[in-house]
């Protein structure tokens, strides 16, 4: 069976959580966007933190604490993602989320997981 693709933004959703207010949905869309753009995914730290990720794949403390980072972040963007139904942002987290803690709580798997992809996480 085919999945179905989810919509860029559920406007019905979106809407019954503001209200049916149109112009607070923009809003709210506009502020999620430029929190994502300046303070959560800015490019530099974002690049800076999967770096320290391959770096610190030999010490598993430090693994951890830097793919609890990254989960705590993508689970902050899912909920905002869905309350503003976003759905592809929040399945997308989601996932990311569910990623990080499942190698948190093995970080072996991230060591065998590294080495059968080590070029395309360069």
């Amino acid at each position: 069976m085919e999945e179905k693709e989810l919509p860029i933004i559920d406007i019905r959703m979106a809407m019954s959580q503001v209200d049916d207010d149109y112009e607070f949905l923009i809003e709210l869309l506009q502020d999620f966007l430029e929190d994502i753009a300046k303070k959560e995914f800015e490019k530099e730290n974002y690049d800076k933190e999967i770096q320290e990720l391959y770096a610190a794949k030999e010490k598993a403390e430090d693994t951890v604490i830097v793919l609890r980072k990254i989960s705590k972040r993508a689970h902050a963007v899912k909920g905002s993602a869905m309350n503003l139904g976003l759905s592809r942002v929040a399945r997308d987290a989601t996932l990311l989320e569910a990623m990080c803690n499942s190698y948190a709580d093995a970080p072996s798997k991230l060591d065998k997981d590294f080495s059968n992809n080590d070029a395309g996480l360069r």
